[in-house]
C-alpha cells in the first residue's frame, strides 16, 4: 500500500514539474517573440502580426 502511494506522489510531483517547465518555455518564447519583434522595423500592424506569427511557428 505504501508503496502504491510513494509512486501514486511521484508521478504527482513530475506532473506538476512538467506543467512548470511548460509554463515557463510558454513565457520563454513569447519574450522572444517580443524581442525580435523589436527589432524588425514596419510600417503596418499586419506584416508585425506576420512576423510574429512565422516566429511562434518556427519555435514550436
Amino acid at each position: 500500500m505504501q508503496r502504491h502511494k510513494d509512486s501514486r506522489n511521484l508521478a504527482l510531483k513530475a506532473k506538476e514539474e512538467k506543467t512548470s517547465v511548460l509554463k515557463n518555455q510558454s513565457k520563454g518564447e513569447k519574450e522572444i517573440a517580443r524581442r525580435l519583434a523589436k527589432l524588425i522595423p514596419t510600417n503596418s500592424p499586419g506584416q508585425l502580426a506576420k512576423f510574429k506569427a512565422t516566429i511562434m511557428k518556427d519555435i514550436q
